[in-house]
């Protein structure tokens, strides 16, 4: 989850920030109603937007365009198609293309497998003034000029990743917005090449960082070692899709 403080889009967090000068705290209040996140209809834990709350952001899920168009090709992480079939399946059954969600992911899936998911993508890319053979041509997508490795510090699982940390991470190498005049670097960003649940060595690496200024490494570096955390054992990793409600 990133926003106009990280990558290409606005939080909610972020808007009031600039309206108000600070931080401003959602509190709880009692509508005379239930949700089924906290009755046990479908949970306990409550989502994001309740007080105590168990939005899980931990995971990270889709890290850049190519594992997208990859995935689009029936090539792509398995993460990252869940959650894709998950939603596909769901927007197609609301806007009434399907009766189920289930009928919707077999839509989706066909879309894929007959090529019209990718070639309606190149269809977008061309009707915003891009080049479509990037679907199929990566090195003509922009190159940072400066990469980082960044390597584990030391041996064990990774347990937790601050994945809203990370996006910051990400705006500190150029990807971002500080403000709305701020340019962003269309080629700076972060590979991640370990997650939540991955055993790694010391020395090992974890992630590649791209920027165009070299004084940016630093600071994201740092801000990206504190977003993960590395213990012996191996954590129990929940669902991508814990529930959904129909």
């Amino acid at each position: 989850g990133t926003d106009d403080m990280t990558t290409h889009y606005r939080s909610l967090n972020s808007r009031l920030r600039e309206q108000f000068g600070d931080k401003v705290y959602k509190l709880a209040l009692d509508g005379g109603f239930t949700c089924p996140t906290r009755d046990g209809t479908k949970g306990t834990g409550g989502c994001i937007f309740c007080a105590g709350g168990s939005g899980d952001f931990s995971v990270p899920v889709g890290e850049d365009v190519e594992e997208a168009i990859e995935t689009l090709k029936g090539r792509g992480p398995e993460d990252l198609k869940e959650i894709c079939e998950a939603l596909s399946g769901a927007i197609l059954m609301l806007s009434g293309y399907a009766a189920s969600m289930e009928e919707g992911k077999a839509l989706a899936d066909r879309a894929i497998e007959n090529g019209s998911a990718l070639a309606k993508l190149r269809e977008m890319i061309e009707a915003q003034g891009g080049d479509p053979r990037v679907t199929e041509d990566y090195s003509l997508f922009g190159r940072a000029p400066i990469e980082k490795t960044i390597t584990a510090k030391e041996s064990g699982y990774i347990t937790l990743m601050d994945t809203e940390a990370i996006g910051t991470a990400s705006l500190l190498l150029g990807a971002g917005r500080n403000t709305m005049e701020d340019v962003i670097d269309m080629t700076a960003g972060i590979r991640i090449l370990k997650k939540t649940g991955d055993r790694v060595e010391e020395g090992e690496p974890i992630a590649v960082f791209y920027t165009s200024d070299e004084g940016r490494l630093e600071n994201a570096e740092k801000t990206y070692a504190k977003a993960l955390r590395i213990e012996p054992e191996q954590p129990s990793l929940r669902p991508l899709i814990l529930s959904t409600v129909e």
